[in-house]
């Protein structure tokens, strides 16, 4: 159990709030607290706070480096409890990395689960996904793209030509 867990038991509401007073109180250093926040996550991958994914968001992308806590935006990107999806997703664009690629896939294939996003008729979830892709630029990422080219759904087609 982390040390936000014990002092936030309502599955992050008020994250903030509760980040200053385990700071203080644990007398933690950033990474030290971002550790926490990890193990934070992976207790809560199926949450609905939408809340607590914001706060999270924050602290990966606001206030550090987000390419320190791919491993938190990546397991963020598949619970398809919230509606963060396309901004979890350009921020992977921004980073860059190669590690996000598998996640990426995964992240078009989570698509059609997101029912928040059924009136996107014309594929801009799928858009940001390919785009996050194209920024990585690796071989692989490419064969992905390339990949799609051929797919059965028309928006995510349309998008990889």
């Amino acid at each position: 159990m982390s040390i936000i867990n014990r002092h936030n038991t309502a599955a992050g509401n008020d994250l903030l709030k509760t980040a200053e007073h385990v700071l203080v109180e644990q007398q933690l250093t950033f990474n030290e607290f971002m550790q926490s926040i990890k193990l934070y996550v992976s207790e809560l991958v199926d949450t609905d706070n939408e809340d607590f994914v914001q706060s999270v968001l924050f602290f990966c992308h606001m206030l550090d480096s987000p390419d320190k806590h791919l491993d938190i935006l990546q397991t963020l990107l598949m619970n398809p409890n919230h509606f963060q999806h396309g901004e979890i997703i350009r921020i992977l664009q921004d980073v860059g990395s190669e590690k996000s690629i598998s996640y990426l896939l995964e992240a078009i294939a989570l698509k059609p689960a997101l029912s928040y996003l059924d009136y996107d008729d014309y594929g801009a979830y799928y858009k940001k996904c390919l785009w996050a892709l194209t920024a990585i630029g690796t071989e692989e990422a490419k064969v992905v793209i390339s990949f799609f080219t051929g797919s059965p759904v028309p928006e995510l087609w349309e998008q990889a030509v």
